[in-house]
């Protein structure tokens, strides 16, 4: 792609959430080749410790792939998650779906569930220990007790290989995301600059995205006061290549 040698002229208004600026190329980009793997940790370690149409929490849902799923299978699905734009595709691809734009932190449910999953290393956002926590108690708050919740986190040894360019395209944009990780901070971030196919030396829009590795111990004691119990965090099989993902069942007592 040409890059234009100049300075990029940026626009006087700029979107401030990552995800409703990438949500035109999410779902092709991330979300459809992980859902195979999530898929089989679903029907592996949720699918026989719930009734048939139990009520499921899709947490940080994303474009409602994974809900979309459920819906279909028979659940009863509530999807939560931050990003009106991908809220919205959410709404076109599972429109069975009770959705609920809220932060992972603070959302609010009417009811109670038999079961949660938090896909995609969604967790990995958490910017400290203490927010953890009120991820954890918020999901408890929203699950019957022996309810089961299933996710994964990626970890250190992934997140610090972060680095690089890659570069996308719409029908109309081209997305410039690039990947650092600071050792010092432990931090991972995803910057994305969107041009104008017709005009590539202006930025329309930029962004960044930040996260974080989760150390066992913490997720171990995190999920404990929160009142749930591990039943087990291992390594995450994924059909693609191996790496530092881990896939997380806890059961809320």
């Amino acid at each position: 792609f040409p890059m234009n040698a100049t300075q990029p002229q940026r626009s006087s208004t700029s979107s401030t959430d990552f995800y409703d600026l990438i949500a035109p190329i999410y779902d092709d980009h991330w979300g459809r080749e992980f859902f195979p793997d999530a898929l089989r940790q679903f029907r592996r370690h949720i699918s026989p410790r719930v009734p048939p149409n139990a009520r499921i929490l899709d947490l940080c849902c994303g474009s409602g792939r994974f809900a979309a799923y459920l819906a279909t299978a028979g659940y009863r699905v509530t999807g939560v998650d931050s990003s009106s734009e991908l809220l919205a595709q959410a709404a076109e691809r599972a429109p069975r779906v009770c959705l609920v734009r809220a932060d992972m932190s603070e959302f609010q449910m009417a009811e109670r569930c038999d079961a949660a999953v938090c896909f995609y290393n969604a967790l990995n956002h958490a910017r400290d220990e203490r927010e953890l926590r009120q991820i954890f108690g918020s999901v408890a708050r929203h699950i019957a007790r022996g309810g089961y919740f299933l996710f994964d986190i990626i970890s250190e040894s992934e997140l610090s290989y972060w680095g690089g360019e890659e570069y996308v395209l719409s029908a109309d944009m081209f997305y410039e995301l690039k990947y650092s990780y600071v050792t010092t901070t432990s931090t991972a971030t995803c910057r994305v600059r969107v041009r104008s196919r017709k005009e590539p030396g202006y930025i329309e829009a930029e962004a960044s995205s930040e996260q974080r590795p989760i150390q066992v111990s913490v997720i171990r004691a995190t999920l404990r006061s929160a009142g749930f119990c591990e039943v087990f965090v291992r390594q995450f099989p994924r059909t693609c290549d191996p790496d530092g993902r881990l896939i997380v069942l806890a059961k809320r007592l």
